[in-house]
């Protein structure tokens, strides 16, 4: 360990482990190639018994090249009957590729990261702050590099905060128009606008998505559906998978979405509206 390539000989030896044993665990094997990433598994299948026993034969593979696992959580509960070590269940949500998931509903959910205080090796010298603190907190001085900094702190692979990031966006291609540089004060109509972006950032802790697209009682494959649109401020596009229902009628769920500031140089709407087309054909694809 220390040697830059160490994180990538690790990976290659997990993978070379899952390889070995793939004739006599074919599922864990797939499991760990294309369900791992740095330090984290994270993998679906129908029912707990399947998915108790699919943790059991990725321990059991991963064990043969000495990769110890520090324990496992399961969707609905903490594997009851299970043979693998499990996490301890303190009520809390557990933080998986930057999100937090809530195992026992199985939601996901979104804390806020609003922290202006100064770095020492990477880390921040004081706690976030909270909603009820934000207007003593707030620097007398706000620049285009410290609204991005809490800006970029908004972690969301799937797209579900898109309607709200796309606010931060548009309000960050604002300082393009200004021609502020970086470290330059943001003009007071700037600034209230950033002000009320900071304390609407706080809603989306109220948030709780579900982490699976199939409801119950859904029957036959689903349908995916794409929306895209654009506009003289941006585009994107959005991807629900549509399900039919066992009593009758459907249920949607939303799988991904995407969202681009238009550049500062003026485009057609229809040439935007092209773009936000494209993004949706990416995604499908994707």
């Amino acid at each position: 360990m220390g040697d830059k390539p160490a994180g990538t000989i690790a990976t290659e030896a997990l993978y070379a482990t899952a390889e070995r044993c793939r004739d006599s665990y074919p599922e864990a094997a797939d499991m760990i190639r294309d369900s791992t990433y740095m330090d984290d598994l994270i993998d679906s299948c129908e029912g707990a018994s399947r998915g108790i026993k699919l943790a059991e034969d990725v321990s059991t593979v991963m064990g043969t090249g000495n990769f110890r696992i520090k324990g496992w959580r399961f969707t609905g509960g903490n594997g009851t009957g299970s043979s693998v070590p499990l996490l301890p269940s303190g009520g809390d949500s557990v933080r998986v590729l930057g999100m937090l998931w809530d195992n026992v509903a199985d939601e996901f959910h979104y804390r806020v990261k609003i922290n202006f205080s100064k770095k020492k090796k990477g880390v921040r010298m004081e706690p976030d702050v909270r909603c009820q603190d934000l207007g003593a907190s707030l620097p007398a001085t706000l620049t285009r590099r410290l609204v991005l900094e809490q800006v970029m702190g908004i972690f969301d692979p799937y797209g579900f905060l898109v309607p709200f990031t796309m606010k931060a966006k548009f309000l960050l291609r604002e300082t393009w128009i200004w021609r502020l540089g970086w470290d330059d004060p943001l003009p007071e109509v700037l600034r209230q606008k950033w002000e009320e972006f900071f304390s609407g950032m706080y809603g989306i802790e109220e948030l709780a998505i579900s982490r699976c697209v199939k409801p119950r009682g859904a029957v036959g494959a689903p349908i995916m559906i794409t929306f895209s649109d654009g506009s003289e401020k941006g585009y994107g596009a959005a991807a629900y998978l549509r399900w039919d229902l066992e009593g009758g009628g459907a249920k949607s769920s939303l799988v991904l979405a995407k969202g681009r500031v238009a550049p500062v140089k003026r485009i057609t709407v229809p040439r935007l509206e092209l773009n936000g087309a494209v993004v949706a054909k990416r995604i499908r694809r994707f």
